[in-house]
């Protein structure tokens, strides 16, 4: 990494580990570009030119990310249970699937205690996926 040290105009470079906030001031790409196009003492430097080369345009970063977030389209995941569709009225989304399912209060009224039926639950998820597009996001974008 390229680095002003200690407010100094010429720049060094070093490891990141060596980077001291209090004395270092980081050197951005865009400098690095302006200097190398500017200054003949920074035009053919072989180090300039490979930290350039490495550099993320904005525009690559904005395809990583969508390209990450597309693969992270919703789910949905449905299961079949059995449930007493007494306690699975006690609810307000048991009573709303009950209505979906056409059982009315007199359909309740006709089934003993006992009784079970079976109910399809369907849920949308894609939090997992956003973990993995963010993972994604971090890895391509780490240098």
């Amino acid at each position: 990494m390229f680095v002003h040290k200690n407010g100094d105009s010429e720049i060094s470079l070093i490891l990141p580990e060596q980077f001291d906030r209090s004395k270092d001031i980081a050197v951005t790409n865009s400098e690095l570009t302006y200097l190398r196009a500017n200054n003949p003492k920074y035009a053919f430097n072989d180090k300039m030119a490979e930290t350039l080369m490495g550099a993320s345009s904005l525009k690559e970063i904005r395809e990583i990310i969508k390209s990450a977030l597309d693969e992270a389209k919703t789910t949905k995941e449905s299961s079949e249970v059995f449930v007493n569709p007494f306690e699975y009225a006690k609810s307000k989304e048991g009573l709303e699937a009950l209505k979906a399912m056409n059982i009315t209060a007199e359909d309740l009224r006709t089934m003993d205690a006992g009784t079970l039926i079976k109910v399809k639950t369907e849920t949308d998820s894609n939090a997992e996926k956003i973990g993995h597009a963010i993972n994604v996001i971090r890895e391509s974008l780490t240098p």
